[in-house]
């Protein structure tokens, strides 16, 4: 297949279904059936490409590989796998090189206000830095509900997350200049109750996204177990003190035993939680990546 020259450069922070609905827009194909042939080769749903990679077995005749664009740079700096392998857990399905994997995370990892969501802050300065707005990666993530840049609580946009799978909706398309209609998250409240642990969380989980590369292991097996390993020497009582301002409603297993540490922490239903476990520990994801560094196992 052709190279497709229209195909754009990622803008930072960009999730890789915004990147294909700028594509659309760049085009200048009447019908969203064309951008799907020219991409895909067939209609197919496009939804988890808000998060995942696996699209990019399709992409070896999108662009012409560059230090600016290539599959690297796609699949770990506009999707959420090296996110997923650290904190949530990653089935690899296939065999050959990674864009030709399919790819199923553990644990959820889309916001369930089930819309793509922003911050109007970040907007205004993408219309004025890029001519445009576009769809981030970060706001979309389960539990991520503050922006760690402006400290605005992220707002729901009209676009369901149903809706992308097989529609191109760029951001740009549904904001015009006059602004678009949309809502704030559904636990608005909650989230100003817990404002500075929420913010805590986003920072955290933006530094992940930007230094996913330093990260000790992208294993999420041993990363289980370095947590363990901090459980056993922690002050849980301390810690049960500070996850209850999180709204959990789960507590540390008193027993000081491998195996129960270990369930609790594979089971725990978000990465919110388990992000500010890590942050309760070690005081923040860096120093989390710098103490087990020497932590090993037989």
């Amino acid at each position: 297949m052709k190279i497709l020259f229209q195909f754009p450069e990622p803008y930072p922070g960009e999730c890789l279904y915004s990147v294909l609905a700028r594509y659309h827009d760049r085009s200048g194909n009447r019908t969203e059936s064309a951008s799907f042939f020219q991409l895909f080769g067939k209609r197919m749903s496009i939804r988890n490409t808000v998060y995942s990679p696996s699209a990019l077995k399709y992409a070896s005749h999108w662009f012409e590989e560059s230090d600016v664009l290539n599959m690297d740079i796609l699949r770990n700096r506009h999707t959420l796998l090296n996110y997923g392998l650290l904190l949530s857990g990653c089935s690899v399905f296939g065999e050959g090189p990674e864009t030709k994997k399919h790819y199923t995370f553990n644990r959820t990892l889309i916001s369930s206000e089930k819309k793509l969501r922003y911050c109007p802050a970040c907007m205004r300065e993408q219309k004025i830095l890029y001519g445009e707005p576009y769809w981030q990666l970060l706001p979309q993530i389960e539990g991520v509900d503050v922006c760690p840049i402006h400290g605005e609580i992220y707002r729901n946009s009209t676009v369901t997350v149903p809706e992308t799978a097989y529609h191109f909706r760029s951001a740009a398309s549904v904001f015009s200049d006059n602004g678009n209609a949309s809502d704030a998250p559904k636990n608005v409240s909650q989230i100003e109750a817990r404002y500075e642990i929420c913010r805590k969380v986003s920072l955290e989980t933006y530094w992940i996204l930007e230094n996913w590369a330093l990260c000790e292991s992208r294993s999420h097996r041993r990363s289980i177990e370095c947590l363990v390993a901090l459980l056993q020497s922690a002050d849980l009582k301390l810690l049960d003190h500070e996850m209850e301002q999180t709204g959990v409603s789960s507590i540390f297993p008193r027993k000081s035993n491998v195996d129960v540490y270990r369930i609790y922490i594979t089971y725990l239903s978000t990465a919110f939680e388990y992000i500010y476990i890590i942050h309760s520990l070690c005081g923040s994801m860096e120093n989390y990546q710098k103490k087990i560094k020497n932590i090993s196992f037989e």
